[in-house]
């Protein structure tokens, strides 16, 4: 049996050790990307939209009622949002412009592949 020497085991100790700690994290990140993703999605619903930001109470947004809110995201992307042009949100629209964000991202996601 070959002597092993002392340094070599607690270099392939460490090493073993880093891998797992690597292996780990990606997987909690995963996790913790999955376990946002309903959180986000329920913040980006049309329903919780209205009831937060829908002052005269008709059902849509308009561009007044978004630029009160604290949503830059919304306010910066309200004309690509109203795609009738009629200064109101409805609720096709909203939910049409979020599909198709949806459909960029997973587009991106798959060319990475």
């Amino acid at each position: 049996m070959k002597n092993i020497n002392l340094f070599k085991v607690t270099m392939m100790v460490i090493t073993a050790a880093l891998a797992s700690n690597f292996v780990n994290a990606e997987d909690k990140l995963s996790a913790t990307i999955e376990n946002a993703q309903p959180k986000i999605e329920q913040q980006l619903s049309f329903p919780a939209l209205i009831a937060e930001l829908d002052g005269d109470a008709n059902g849509m947004l308009s561009q007044d009622e978004v630029a009160v809110s604290h949503l830059t995201f919304l306010q910066e992307e309200f004309n690509n949002i109203d795609a009738n042009q009629d200064s109101q949100i409805e609720e096709t629209e909203f939910n049409s412009f979020i599909a198709q964000l949806k459909k960029k991202v997973s587009d991106m996601a798959n060319a990475e592949d």
